[in-house]
């Protein structure tokens, strides 16, 4: 005799069926395994900002290493606009250097850090 939707609706909401507990197979442990190590990476880029020294932000003054400006403790890569930020640019003088002072004040000749 066929069963009622009534009669499968209760037995699936019977005590029984919920109490069981489900099994994690391998599976669950495959992928948690496989999740510390992109935890970890993760995790290693949330230390905060690059900082850089003068010596290492003078390494960024061609298009080869890239080209890098510091303007008020922070550190904009302008390699993208090396037409205008490489050697013998408009503004070549500012790369791999702290253009702070330079931007507070308007004078790009005295006041390169």
């Amino acid at each position: 005799m066929p069963t009622s939707p009534s009669s499968t609706a209760r037995s699936a909401a019977s005590p029984s069926a919920a109490a069981k507990p489900q099994r994690n197979g391998p599976t669950a442990a495959r992928i948690s395994l496989l999740a510390v190590p992109l935890l970890a990476i993760a995790l290693s880029r949330r230390r905060g900002p690059r900082v850089f020294t003068k010596a290492e932000l003078a390494q960024y003054v061609d298009i080869k290493h890239g080209l890098k400006v510091a303007i008020c403790g922070q550190v904009f890569d302008v390699t993208k606009g090396a037409e205008f930020y490489a050697k013998g640019a408009g503004y070549g003088f500012f790369a791999g250097r702290d253009a702070s002072l330079a931007f507070a004040t308007g004078n790009f000749k005295t006041n390169l850090t």
